[in-house]
């Protein structure tokens, strides 16, 4: 094989999605691929190593981890990924009012059908050819390694087919709102920052607004993030699963705001609004860190609410009235929402809700709950309070999809 090494310029990588290849030379056994940022070199974590045992095989290394490459008669045969037992795990102990999120899942299981289908696929089209097989090895390798970014990434927001298999740990008994809040396109993210859950929301992907966002009541003091995040992932599983600034995704993967907008809203949405702002259904205010606050500045959280209403009555509600009805309690889980309505702002791009709603679940102790729900027409600095069944009850009427369950049946309606 003449491939003796190869260089990444990770640059490159992030902001064309692509992989810059540049060749080089290597008088010893031994193949290195090096990715770059700039002309620094990255730390050890992103190294692999390539080594040629045979000339009927090549190993990818990277950690513990190698892509083994079979050949017969100079023409790539086989793939092979070899992974190491995982170690054991001690048990921690999960407190009352933090449920442990779900086990994330190996991003190399995921990737064996991933090789598996694009080894199928690059035969069927006939790109592996006995005369040619030298020629096709650097994409063959070009693909590999763009499987191996994608899997090493940072935290990602993933959109997922169901809350109950994905985030269930932010709903109470694990048991999302029933379908009589899903609108015609829905979306469902399980909200995902710096490799961890902190929230799941249902997004309406034609108005461009949030359904509703469900989270765990853990409030705390701290400063108020000042960015605003996208979901990239909302445009095609080929971009970054993770939240991502608007400026990144245009400087390293050059998307437009155009691209972006098709699938959510865009902070250009929000400018030059007159008595609206940016209204938050996950409020920061209700988080214990930093990173679960900066979570929440995800525009897929955000809906255009009526100013006043925002910093007046709802802000008294989030504030004051909540943290007044959830002492004494173990955990407290809430689902937030909007009702669509028939008025847009960004030239008819976004969708301005009718109305605003909240609904609390609170276990005191294993055998008592309490609950209880709000709604605010998105015109008025005024929230009413309501039993839980009665905000179904109104939010039944107002979607006229059929009979509303925010919660499981074993939560207080009255």
């Amino acid at each position: 094989m003449k491939i003796l090494s190869m260089a990444v310029d990770f640059h490159q990588v992030k902001r064309k999605g692509s992989l810059k290849i540049m060749k080089s030379v290597n008088h010893h056994d031994e193949k290195r691929i090096t990715l770059r940022k700039g002309h620094e070199h990255l730390n050890n974590m992103h190294e692999q190593t390539w080594e040629e045992d045979t000339d009927r095989e090549m190993k990818i290394t990277h950690r513990d981890v190698r892509i083994l490459l079979l050949f017969e008669n100079e023409q790539i045969k086989k793939l092979v990924l070899q992974t190491p037992v995982p170690r054991g795990r001690s048990h921690s102990t999960v407190q009352a009012n933090r449920p442990k999120s779900p086990a994330k899942p190996n991003p190399w299981i995921l990737l064996v059908p991933m090789l598996s289908n694009l080894w199928v696929l690059g035969q069927q089209a006939g790109k592996v050819r006995q005369s040619s097989s030298l020629k096709v090895l650097p994409a063959m390798l070009v693909l590999l390694l763009q499987i191996l970014l994608s899997c090493l990434w940072l935290g990602h927001g993933e959109v997922v087919t169901s809350f109950k298999s994905s985030c269930p740990q932010f709903f109470f008994r694990e048991t999302p709102p029933n379908e009589a809040l899903e609108p015609e396109n829905p979306a469902w993210i399980c909200q995902r920052y710096e490799n961890q859950y902190y929230f799941a929301t249902l997004y309406d992907r034609r108005r461009r607004i949030p359904v509703y966002s469900a989270y765990l009541y853990q409030p705390a003091s701290g400063t108020r993030p000042k960015i605003w995040l996208v979901e990239p992932q909302l445009m095609g599983m080929s971009y970054p699963k993770t939240m991502e600034k608007e400026w990144t995704l245009s400087k390293y993967y050059n998307v437009t705001s155009e691209q972006l907008g098709k699938s959510q809203a865009i902070l250009q949405d929000y400018k030059n609004l007159t008595g609206l702002n940016r209204g938050h259904l996950n409020p920061s205010g209700h988080h214990s860190d930093s990173s679960s606050r900066t979570a929440t500045f995800t525009l897929t959280n955000i809906v255009p609410q009526n100013e006043k209403l925002n910093g007046g009555a709802w802000n008294n509600y989030e504030q004051q009235t909540m943290m007044r009805r959830t002492v004494g309690c173990k955990t407290t889980y809430v689902v937030v929402g909007a009702v669509p309505g028939n008025n847009y702002i960004a030239k008819g791009r976004v969708n301005k809700p009718s109305h605003i709603w909240s609904s609390a679940c609170c276990e005191v102790d294993n055998n008592h709950r309490e609950s209880w729900g709000v709604i605010a027409e998105n015109d008025k600095n005024e929230v009413q309070l309501l039993t839980l069944g009665e905000l179904e009850d109104r939010l039944t009427y107002l979607y006229g999809r059929g009979q509303v369950y925010l919660f499981d049946s074993s939560c207080p309606r009255e």
